[in-house]
C-alpha cells in the first residue's frame, strides 16, 4: 500500500485546510493531478487523485473525502476484487459523459491499464450487456438434464466472453512492444527470452494435428469402451468438437469462445471455480500463440491450437459435470474437499495434473514436453496418492478409472496378439510394452502411460528387456560400462524432453538419436519442424515400416508411433519413439 512520507503528509494536510472540498470537486481530473503535484510531487499526484476520485461515487461526498484523506496517510488497506465485479461497481466512474467528468486516474488504477474515453465507454457498454443478459438468463429456464445450453444462457456467456476479450485486448495492446523495445527487454530478461523461445518451438513442433483424443484423452476413451456411458459420450463429443474446431478456424470462427460461453453460463459456474477445474487456462502445449500470425502456415497452427484447447478443456468440463451429477445422486455434500477432489479427477483425465507448488511449471515446462500431463498420468496411475485432501469417494472413482483403462488397453493388445503373436510385448520392462508392432513400427495404444509403468518396473526389477536383442539387461551390476538405474531415469526424462532441450542434448553428446554426427543446421531445422512432417520424413527412410497412411492417421489423432529395426542399436532409434505433449 502506498503512503506519503511524513514531511509530505504534514505539508499536504496544511495545504488541504486552505482548499475546500468544493474547489477540488470543481476541478477536472488533470487539474486536480496538477494541484496535487504542487503539494506532494509528480510521483504522488496520480495516486492521490485516484484515491480522491474513488470517493466521488459515494453518496456522502464529505464522508468519502475524509476516508480518502485517511487512506492517503496509510490507514485503510486496498481490497482486491474480481475484475468483472469491479467494473460493474465502477460504472459511474467509467461513464465519460464529458471529458471533465471522466475520472481517468481511477479507471487506469482499477483496470491496470490506461483507457481512453471511447474505451471506457465500450467497457461500460459491455459490462451493462453482461448484467442485462444475466438478469434475463436468471428469469428464464436453465439447461436441462441433457446439458444443452439455452438461448438466454448462450447470450449471457457470449457477453461475458466478449467483455473479457475486450479487457484482455486492452491489456495486451498496452504491453505490446516495438522490435527495439522487445530486443532491449530480452537483453534485460534473458530467462523470459528463453521461455518464449522454448515455448514457441514446442508449440510449432506439436502443431498440425488433432492428437488430444488419442493421447491425453485416451483414458476417457477406455473408460467409455469398458462400459461407462457418460465417458463414452464425453469422448465422442470431444472428438467431434475437435474436428469442428479445426473447420471453424478455417471459416474464421473460434470454437474456444463458444466453449467458454457455455462454461460461463453454466448454473454450476461457482462450483467449477471452487473446484479449480482447468478451464480458461493457458495450455502448456501452446504456451505462446504468435506462430498463428505466420503467413499461410499460421492458420494451420491456429487450427491445431483451437482443436487441442477445445478438446482438453471440453473433456475436463464434461467429466466434471458427470462427476458432479454422480456426487449429487449419491447425496454427497459438495464441500471444498469434495469439489477439489472432483476437479483433480477431471483434470487428470484431461491431461493436466496439479503441480506440488501450485505455480506454473516455468523452467520445467521449457525443458519437458508437458510436466502437467506427466503429473496427471502419475496421479492417474497412483490413484492420486500425492494429492493431499483427496476424498475417499474420489479415490474409489480413481481406482475404477484405472481398472477400466487397464482392461480396455489389455483388450486391444490381446486382440492384436490374437492375430499376430509377435505384435505385442507383454513384459512391462520393455520399451515396446503397451504398443502394437506392425513391421518395424510401434503404435502406442495407451498414450504416455506405458512409459511410466516401464520405468517403475525397471526400478523395481533393476533390469530391462532390450527391444533390440530381446535379452534381459541388468542394472547396477558394478561392471564397467553397464547401465545403472540413474541411466534408466535419465532415458525416461530424455524421451520427454522439449525440442530445444533435445537440441541442447544432441549438441552436448555430439550426435542425435539416429547416431548421426551433430549438425547445427539439420538439428536446428528439426527443432522447428512439426512432428507431423518430420515423422513422414523419418519413416520414409525405414524399409520395413508400417503403411505410411496408417502412420499419418495414427499420429494425427494422437497414437504415438516409432519406427526402428533390430539392425539398429538402441542409440540409433529414430526420434519418433519419444513421447510428446
Amino acid at each position: 500500500m502506498q503512503c506519503l512520507p511524513t514531511h509530505i503528509v504534514t505539508k499536504f494536510l496544511a495545504e488541504l485546510k486552505q482548499t475546500t472540498p468544493d474547489k477540488l470537486l470543481a476541478m477536472d481530473s488533470q487539474q486536480r493531478r496538477d494541484f496535487f503535484a504542487t503539494i506532494a510531487g509528480q510521483d504522488n499526484a496520480q495516486w492521490l487523485n485516484e484515491q480522491f476520485e474513488s470517493k466521488l461515487i459515494l453518496k456522502n461526498q464529505q464522508r468519502g473525502i475524509r476516508k480518502w484523506v485517511e487512506k492517503t496517510v496509510g490507514v485503510t488497506p486496498q481490497a482486491k476484487r474480481d475484475i468483472l465485479s469491479r467494473v460493474e461497481k465502477m460504472t459511474e466512474i467509467l461513464t465519460p459523459e464529458t471529458e471533465d467528468a471522466f475520472l481517468a486516474d481511477l479507471a487506469a488504477h482499477k483496470l491496470g491499464v490506461s483507457v481512453t474515453m471511447e474505451e471506457a465507454a465500450n467497457i461500460v457498454s459491455l459490462s451493462k450487456e453482461v448484467t442485462t443478459n444475466r438478469t434475463e438468463m436468471e428469469k428464464g429456464p436453465r439447461r436441462g438434464p441433457d446439458g444443452k445450453t439455452t438461448e438466454s444462457e448462450l447470450k449471457y456467456g457470449t457477453a461475458v466472453v466478449s467483455f473479457l476479450e475486450y479487457i484482455n485486448g486492452l491489456k495486451h495492446a498496452a504491453q505490446k512492444k516495438s522490435v527495439p523495445e522487445l530486443v532491449r527487454y530480452y537483453i534485460d530478461e534473458p530467462m523470459v527470452f528463453m521461455h518464449d523461445l522454448f515455448g514457441a518451438a514446442k508449440a510449432i513442433v506439436g502443431s498440425l494435428d488433432d492428437s488430444f483424443v488419442g493421447r491425453q484423452g485416451i483414458k476417457e476413451f477406455y473408460r467409455g469402451l469398458t462400459g461407462n456411458r457418460d465417458a463414452a459420450r464425453n469422448w465422442m463429443k470431444t472428438f467431434k468438437e475437435s474436428i469442428k474446431a479445426m473447420v471453424s478456424t478455417f471459416k474464421g470462427h473460434s470454437a474456444i469462445d463458444a466453449l467458454s460461453a457455455e462454461i460461463w453460463s453454466d448454473p454450476d459456474i461457482e462450483l467449477i471455480r471452487r473446484a479449480k477445474l482447468a478451464v480458461g487456462v493457458t495450455e502448456e502445449q501452446y504456451p505462446v500463440s504468435w506462430p498463428e500470425k505466420i503467413p499461410v502456415a499460421g492458420i494451420l497452427f491456429k487450427a491445431g491450437e483451437e482443436a487441442y484447447i477445445v478438446s482438453a478443456q471440453g473433456l475436463r468440463y464434461r467429466a466434471f459435470k458427470n462427476y458432479l451429477k454422480l456426487w449429487r445422486n449419491l447425496g454427497i455434500e459438495l464441500t471444498d474437499k469434495e469439489l477439489n477432489s472432483i476437479g483433480r479427477l477431471s483434470n487428470s483425465l484431461g491431461g493436466r495434473g496439479a503441480l506440488p507448488t501450485g505455480q506454473t511449471p516455468g523452467l520445467v515446462n521449457d525443458l519437458l514436453w508437458s510436466p502437467r500431463n506427466l503429473k496427471a498420468d502419475i496421479d492417474f496411475l497412483t490413484l492420486h496418492l500425492f494429492d493431499k485432501g483427496f476424498s475417499r469417494r474420489a479415490r474409489f472413482e480413481a481406482a475404477k478409472n484405472l481398472l477400466r483403462v487397464i482392461a480396455g488397453a489389455a483388450g486391444i493388445l490381446a486382440l492384436a496378439d490374437f492375430f499376430d503373436d509377435d505384435s505385442v510385448e507383454w513384459d512391462p520392462s520393455s520399451s515396446d510394452f503397451g504398443k502394437i508392432k506392425i513391421g518395424d513400427t510401434r503404435f502406442s495404444v495407451a498414450g504416455s502411460l506405458p512409459s511410466i509403468i516401464t520405468l517403475a518396473f525397471r526400478m523395481i526389477k533393476k533390469s530391462r528387456k532390450s527391444t533390440i536383442s530381446e535379452k534381459v539387461i541388468e542394472y547396477n551390476t558394478g561392471r564397467y560400462g553397464q547401465a545403472t538405474l540413474k541411466d534408466a531415469v535419465y532415458s525416461f526424462l530424455e524421451n520427454k524432453a522439449s525440442p530445444p532441450a533435445r537440441f541442447v542434448r544432441d549438441y552436448l553428446e555430439g550426435e542425435n538419436f539416429d547416431g548421426e554426427q551433430f549438425s547445427f543446421p539439420r538439428e536446428a531445422l528439426n527443432t522447428w519442424t512439426p512432428i507431423a512432417i518430420s515423422n513422414i520424413i523419418q519413416t520414409s527412410k525405414e524399409e520395413n515400416a508400417a503403411n505410411m497412411l496408417l502412420i499419418v492417421i495414427a499420429e494425427t489423432f494422437g497414437i504415438n508411433t516409432s519406427t526402428y529395426s533390430k539392425k539398429k542399436t538402441q542409440k540409433q532409434m529414430t526420434p519418433r519413439q519419444t513421447t510428446r505433449k
